[in-house]
C-alpha cells in the first residue's frame, strides 16, 4: 500500500486576507451595526462549520469575514479579524504536518 493512499490530499484551499484592502461593495453597502452583526453571525457560522469539520463551508464563511473585518478596522471588525485567525489556525491544525511547517521558526 503506498503512502499516497494513506494519506490521501485533501483538496480544499484555505484563505485568509486580513490586511487593509479598498472596500468591498457589501462593506460599502451595510452600515458599522449591520457589518458588525452580519460580521458576528459569519463568525458564529465559520465556528460551526470548523466544529463539525466542514472545511469548505468554514472556508467559504473565512472569505466572507475577510472581505468585513479588518485589523486596522472599527473595533467590530478588529476583534472579527482576530477570530477569524484563530479559527483559521483551528482549521490548519486539523493537518499536523502543515500545521507545524507553518509555525517553523528558526532556532
Amino acid at each position: 500500500m503506498s503512502s499516497s493512499s494513506l494519506f490521501p490530499k485533501p483538496e480544499i484551499t484555505l484563505s485568509l486576507a486580513l490586511s487593509p484592502s479598498p472596500a468591498s461593495p457589501l462593506e460599502e453597502a451595510l452600515r458599522p451595526e449591520e457589518r458588525g452583526i452580519h460580521l458576528i453571525q459569519l463568525l458564529l457560522t465559520c465556528a460551526k462549520h470548523a466544529s463539525s469539520g466542514n472545511v469548505n463551508k468554514a472556508d467559504d464563511c473565512l472569505r466572507q469575514i475577510s472581505l468585513l473585518a479588518s485589523i486596522s478596522g472599527d473595533p467590530m471588525q478588529r476583534l472579527a479579524a482576530r477570530f477569524a485567525s484563530a479559527l483559521a489556525v483551528r482549521l490548519v491544525k486539523r493537518w499536523p504536518g502543515l500545521y507545524e511547517a507553518l509555525n517553523w521558526t528558526h532556532q
